[in-house]
């Protein structure tokens, strides 16, 4: 239940692409994870929270990135469709869902948004329009062909940007994991730099940076963002929702004053 000592009644929440895919096994979606999802999410609407969701590639823009890849060698601008294309099918899948279960989601492709390969040139104003409206802004990693090339925007730096433009309470950051672990399998309940972390990484697909890229996108954006900053698993993401305590539920990022 949301109350007032909830921190988060405002939320924009990454879904990992490796929570709501299988990414060993392309174009395969876990749909009972991304039911569950849905479930808490309407939940948490209907005790009058606000969220906007951005979603990972996981086996499907990941996949397709990679595959173009090892047979080209390069990314080129004609292969911005076929990527467009395996990224708005999960979307799809994502908005379908959440519509089955009473949320009233509405895709914002960011090949439609951004002019440019960074997020500073993508057009918000329709996202921030739909949630202003009580809407659920549904957005997600992309290609974007620039300068005969193609450049990924991920849905990491989405989040990062949206939580700062929309004014949200958190940012929660939904994985695999309990939280960020260290390569000897212990999670961390505070995160305030990378240095000399070893973390637990997995052989999963990912053309965005993985685990270590996020977290250097959370610490950079934690020294001036006044809200919360946490990384967690749907377990966690359920208890954020319902109002307990977000220091116990995964890892907050909060970066220390000697990075800035």
């Amino acid at each position: 239940m949301v109350t007032t000592q909830n921190k988060c009644k405002s939320i924009v929440v990454k879904f990992g692409g490796s929570v709501i895919t299988d990414k060993t096994k392309s174009y395969t979606i876990k749909h009972d994870v991304l039911d569950r999802l849905a479930k808490i999410t309407k939940e948490y609407l209907e005790e009058g929270g606000k969220i906007a969701i951005v979603h990972g590639g996981g086996s499907f823009g990941h996949h397709e990135v990679k595959r173009i890849e090892e047979e080209k060698g390069v990314l080129e601008s004609s292969d911005a469709p076929q990527i467009q294309y395996s990224m708005l099918l999960l979307a799809l899948e994502v908005s379908k869902t959440l519509l089955k279960h009473g949320i009233p989601a509405v895709l914002h492709p960011p090949h439609t948004l951004c002019d440019k390969p960074t997020v500073k040139d993508c057009r918000m104003s329709p996202i921030i329009r739909d949630y202003a409206q009580s809407l659920v802004p549904v957005t997600y990693g992309d290609a974007i062909p620039y300068d005969d090339k193609i450049y990924i925007i991920s849905g990491d730096d989405l989040a990062a940007a949206l939580v700062s433009i929309l004014s949200t309470d958190c940012l929660v950051y939904v994985i695999d994991e309990p939280g960020v672990m260290t390569s000897e399998g212990k999670i961390l309940e505070t995160l305030t730099s990378l240095k000399n972390l070893e973390l637990r990484e997995d052989n999963k697909i990912d053309v965005t940076g993985g685990l270590r890229k996020k977290l250097e996108t959370a610490l950079e954006l934690s020294h001036h963002y006044r809200g919360t900053i946490i990384i967690t698993n749907p377990d966690g993401f359920e208890k954020i929702l319902k109002g307990q305590d977000i220091k116990s539920v995964g890892t907050v990022i909060r970066a220390t004053r000697s990075e800035d």
